[in-house]
């Protein structure tokens, strides 16, 4: 179930880390495509930070591969974290049986 569990939380990882990827892709002119990537940024806030500090804290010299590298971490372990609450509350509530009414 662990690996099940790893498994997931690092696809999910990945498709928020190559967010900067498939944001470039979007057309320019869209509003739709404008509201995608403005929801998107925020996405890169974690990894952006962490390439800001790589970077001697200059904007300038942001490695987008530390940043997605980052990005990938920090969302597959999150994704990992909340799928084993998940799983303890889906087995906590099974335990329960259900409810009376």
């Amino acid at each position: 179930m662990k690996m099940k569990r790893l498994l997931c939380a690092l696809l999910i990882g990945l498709a928020l880390a190559s967010n900067p990827v498939l944001m470039r892709r979007l057309p320019p002119d869209s509003g739709l495509s404008d509201a995608l990537k403005w929801a998107g940024s925020f996405v890169l806030i974690p990894g952006a930070l962490v390439g800001w500090i790589a970077s001697g804290l200059r904007f300038d010299d942001l490695n987008m591969t530390v940043v997605g590298i980052a990005n990938l971490i920090f969302y597959s372990g999150l994704v990992y974290f909340l799928l084993g609450l998940w799983g303890k509350h889906r087995d906590k509530t099974r335990q329960q049986g259900p409810m009376a009414g």
